[in-house]
């Protein structure tokens, strides 16, 4: 409810307790409720803005372990995954490493869904919108 109305620090409490409840009735953060959990609060912080908090709680071990996975760019959730982690680089500012996720993400993207699929085209206008933030217009007219 928090969160549909934009009062994040709200929703994030709310998340947080349901970290902590998961993890006192589970006893541990490997539990795949708890993992659930704590992905749906990093995803609160990365909407929030709180892009090391995210990255920190989630994003980077999410990270290592696509790296593990073969033929990972035929799968579309790596490339959904690729979009929100690009969000988390650029607001780190990892420049490079943002649009080569962003890049990737288009690029699965299109190969598994089409250009006319929505999906793909809500990833290049991350991908635009990303180019803009930065003053890189050229690049961000094809987007």
């Amino acid at each position: 409810v928090y969160y549909a109305y934009k009062q994040m620090p709200r929703a994030i409490e709310a998340f947080e307790q349901v970290v902590n409840i998961r993890l006192l009735l589970y006893g541990t953060d490997q539990h795949p409720l708890v993992q659930k959990a704590i992905a749906n609060l990093a995803e609160m912080y990365r909407q929030d803005e709180q892009f090391q908090k995210a990255y920190d709680l989630n994003y980077r071990e999410k990270y290592e372990q696509w790296q593990q996975v073969e033929n990972r760019e035929e799968h579309i959730e790596y490339a959904a995954f690729l979009n929100n982690y690009a969000g988390v680089c650029a607001g780190l500012h990892w420049y490079e490493q943002a649009e080569a996720h962003f890049l990737t993400s288009v690029s699965i993207s299109k190969k598994i869904l089409g250009e006319d699929h929505e999906h793909y085209r809500r990833r290049c206008r991350n991908l635009g919108r990303y180019y803009v933030s930065l003053g890189w217009y050229d690049k961000a007219l094809p987007w």
